[in-house]
């Protein structure tokens, strides 16, 4: 998968997942010390993005410790993630707001058989009646 290098995305995810975190507060118990971190690593990549822009020549280290917060923070929210479908179970509508696909089981569905079609054989010229030539009857 190619490095997301526009992180307005990534801010917007983070912003998206701590809101929803936020206002489901009571369906998450132990998700606290994830959330504060990964609150604290939005503020850090955000500085460092300023950062980035303002230092042109220490641009390439900044992007490196850029990308390395990224990183981090993706692991975090990662983990966040995992923790709110352990609390909440893989197959809850609830996880749409905090960006996790629900899983839905796939029921076993018997393959159908096909109906096998019979072709007529094709007759030969005895069967028929005629001769080869196929000029009629040979009498």
């Amino acid at each position: 998968m190619p490095k997301i290098t526009a992180y307005a995305p990534i801010f917007r995810d983070w912003e998206a997942l701590l809101g929803a975190v936020q206002s489901n507060a009571g369906l998450l118990p132990g998700t606290d010390p994830l959330k504060a971190e990964l609150e604290s690593m939005l503020a850090k990549t955000r500085e460092m993005k300023v950062q980035q822009e303002d230092f042109l020549g220490k641009r390439r280290a900044t992007t490196q410790a850029l990308q390395q917060l990224v990183d981090q923070g993706q692991e975090v929210a990662r983990k966040l993630r995992a923790q709110i479908v352990s609390s909440l179970g893989s197959r809850t509508e609830l996880l749409k707001q905090f960006g996790i696909a629900t899983r839905k089981r796939k029921s076993a569905k018997p393959a159908e058989k096909l109906p096998v079609i019979q072709t007529p054989k094709a007759a030969t010229p005895q069967e028929s009646g005629t001769e080869a030539t196929g000029k009629g009857d040979p009498a």
